[in-house]
């Protein structure tokens, strides 16, 4: 996130990322305001964020460990899905990514989220494992996914 672009308090961002989080994920937001706020200043994380008309139209967090990335949580905003806002934000951050000599990406998806397991696939993301029961409210197995870039 480069904040000398922005004009919002960090506050109103993470507020933001919890309203899109909540509307986008089944059991309300898997991450609540303070994990936000914390995430903007955590040197291992990076938060990548669309902003339209300030307001957070779509944002992904990245923890980064050596030459591997971890995608936390993607989310846009209900009303600007399928815009290709989604598309766009993960290929800014797979660059960036790959400028900053990682790897190998992961994430976690849900078993029952065919919609993300497309779109990551688009990607070139490869399921590689499954997490038993990963998920809860319901328990469900994550599926864990990897890209080589």
């Amino acid at each position: 996130m480069k904040r000398d672009q922005l004009l919002l308090s960090d506050d109103k961002l993470a507020q933001q990322c919890v309203e899109i989080s909540k509307a986008s994920f089944e059991t309300a937001s898997p991450w609540n305001k303070e994990q936000f706020l914390a995430s903007f200043s955590a040197k291992n994380q990076q938060v990548f964020l669309t902003i339209e008309q300030k307001e957070v139209v779509s944002f992904i967090v990245i923890s980064t460990v050596l030459d591997e990335a971890e995608i936390e949580l993607i989310a846009v905003d209900n009303r600007f899905k399928r815009r290709g806002y989604g598309k766009s934000l993960l290929n800014e951050v797979l660059c960036e990514l790959e400028k900053n000599e990682v790897k190998d990406i992961f994430l976690e998806v849900r078993e029952s989220n065919l919609a993300a397991q497309k779109f990551y696939r688009f990607f070139g993301f490869q399921e590689i494992g499954r997490r038993k029961n990963y998920y809860q409210h319901p328990k469900e197995d994550g599926l864990m996914f990897k890209l080589s870039i």
